[in-house]
């Protein structure tokens, strides 16, 4: 999928340079990517808060709610960071009716 839309994975330690490049490093070599603007996407676990009934089967992760076999009428989604707001986001297109809580800062 990412050849046809023009992207090349890259695997190796990188390190930012300057502003607008990085220099990576991998087992065939070594060079500099420079680049405009870019997004940090290293990926994440879930946290499992302390106290909550975390391995309850109604309580999802980001993966189990990809994974759903059938869409929920209706649920809740706790943080409204960007993973939050893209499954908001999904399900509500599908036709749940979705609540998002989220910590006041």
């Amino acid at each position: 999928m990412g050849e046809k839309r023009n992207i090349r994975i890259i695997q190796g330690k990188a390190l930012f340079s300057t502003d607008h490049s990085i220099f990576v490093e991998n087992k065939k070599s070594d060079f500099t990517i420079f680049f405009k603007s870019a997004i940090i996407a290293t990926g994440s676990k879930p946290i499992k808060i302390p106290g909550f009934p975390n391995e309850d089967s109604g309580i999802w992760n980001s993966s189990d709610a990809l994974s759903l076999k059938s869409i929920p009428n209706r649920f809740l989604i706790v943080g409204g960071g960007i993973i939050g707001l893209e499954m908001a986001t999904i399900y509500s297109a599908l036709g749940s009716k979705v609540d998002i809580v989220d910590r006041f800062n």
